[in-house]
């Protein structure tokens, strides 16, 4: 599993949507397939709010009708904003978070990079370490399908997984 660690951002990222308006976005996380954010609707105060995975077309979709309609109804004298200049800002949002998440895992990256590597002997998932083979458990596994769950708000991945115990 790909996760990033949940990054606050103080202050908040913004992202510009129309004059005087702007998203600002005060935490993420990268999960697997997923860019989940808190994100704000500013005008001088917040008119909407909530989490959303930006990776998600239907979600972002969904909320920028959300977040359209409430600056409809809270909006006195300012200009009409569509869902479609919120979906653009959320799409330069996302760019950004995910260079964010990019650098804050680079690190880590070269620390999983000089891990040592695994392998599978006699049924048993083993580490090669200092030129010796070291059992960590009695069986092995392997995952056998990917199962992909959207339930129209979110998508979510399970894997199958099949495993052998070292006795047979």
């Amino acid at each position: 599993m790909n996760r990033s660690p949940l990054l606050t951002h103080d202050p908040p990222v913004t992202q510009p949507v129309a004059e005087g308006v702007e998203l600002q976005i005060t935490a993420s996380r990268w999960h697997d397939m997923h860019l989940v954010a808190q994100i704000t609707a500013v005008c001088g105060a917040p008119f909407h709010s909530g989490r959303l995975d930006l990776l998600n077309p239907r979600s972002c979709d969904a909320w920028a009708r959300e977040v359209a309609m409430a600056w409809e109804s809270s909006r006195t004298d300012r200009p009409s904003i569509g869902p479609e200049e919120f979906k653009r800002a959320l799409r330069l949002a996302e760019l950004r978070l995910q260079a964010l998440h990019e650098r804050a895992a680079a690190p880590g990256r070269a620390v999983i990079d000089e891990q040592p590597p695994y392998v599978i002997r006699e049924r048993r998932i083993c580490r090669l370490h200092d030129g010796r083979i070291e059992p960590l458990c009695d069986f092995s596994a392997r995952i056998t399908r990917e199962v992909l769950i959207d339930d129209g708000a979110v998508e979510c991945g399970e894997l199958s997984i099949e495993g052998v115990l070292d006795d047979g």
